[in-house]
């Protein structure tokens, strides 16, 4: 987790997600300076509690889209971005923090690995396994400490997204496996009443709503829709995969329309 991905390699992979017709927008990313050496995010808030892990757009996660065109144009114009995926449309996330916790976390947490479905290694010491749309709304599922379910409104920061610390996130399990249902268990749990949005996590998930920029005015505003710079030959050479793959001639989604 401590490689540094490769300039494009995040726009490669948010071409890749989009031809599965997962939702994508960029997320901002942390930026080091000093001496003394200090991590910030590139959103400038000083205090901001979402290092490298909320939306770019103005309007979050709503901005999400397949469409390449505008999934060039994001990345063309801010290169170091994280790759956010929106939740609750292609699949939902069961998001654990850390590696510490009770016996009622590990039981749930051993019930996600044993559904073997697609699973993430985070950059911050934690865990994003991927299950299918369940339709139930974002929440911290009661009792359970450091754990979320992130569906409709969510996103999570997907590999190579890069965490504060300076590891990267991995696949442990990529897309390519299958989306499990979520198991009986969590789906119990799921179903108890539990804290809503909006909270701020430093994990690289979050709610609609907290995800703007946490200062100064938005980067990316709604009527800033022009051509941006010309592309470059990789990425000309990478939507023209896409097109020849298909995606081109699908409808792209936006969350917004």
């Amino acid at each position: 987790m401590g490689r540094t991905p490769h300039a494009g390699e995040r726009f490669r992979a948010a071409l890749g997600c989009a031809r599965r017709g997962i939702p994508v927008l960029p997320l901002h990313h942390p930026v080091i300076s000093g001496p003394p050496t200090r991590i910030g995010c590139s959103c400038e808030e000083p205090a901001c509690l979402q290092v490298g892990a909320h939306p770019i757009p103005q309007h979050g996660v709503e901005d999400a889209t397949t469409d390449p065109l505008r999934i060039a144009w994001w990345w063309r114009r801010f290169p170091e971005a994280n790759l956010g995926l929106a939740t609750g449309y292609g699949f939902d996330a069961l998001v654990v923090h850390g590696s510490e916790g009770d016996s009622a976390r590990w039981l749930l947490v051993a019930e996600a690995l044993r559904a073997s479905g697609p699973l993430v290694r985070t950059g911050g010491d934690g865990w994003h396994f991927y299950f299918a749309p369940t339709g139930l709304a974002s929440h911290r599922p009661l009792g359970l400490a450091r754990i979320e379910w992130l569906g409709v409104g969510a996103w999570v920061a997907a590999p190579p997204s890069r965490h504060a610390s300076g590891a990267v996130a991995a696949w442990v399990r990529d897309l390519d496996v299958p989306l499990p249902a979520a198991p009986a268990a969590i789906r119990a749990r799921l179903d108890l009443p539990g804290p809503s949005f909006p909270w701020a996590g430093p994990e690289g998930s979050g709610p609609e709503g907290s995800g703007e920029p946490q200062g100064g005015a938005p980067v990316d505003p709604e009527g800033s829709r022009g051509p941006g710079p010309p592309l470059l030959a990789g990425e000309r050479e990478a939507l023209a995969s896409v097109s020849a793959e298909g995606t081109a001639s699908v409808n792209p989604v936006r969350i917004r329309d």
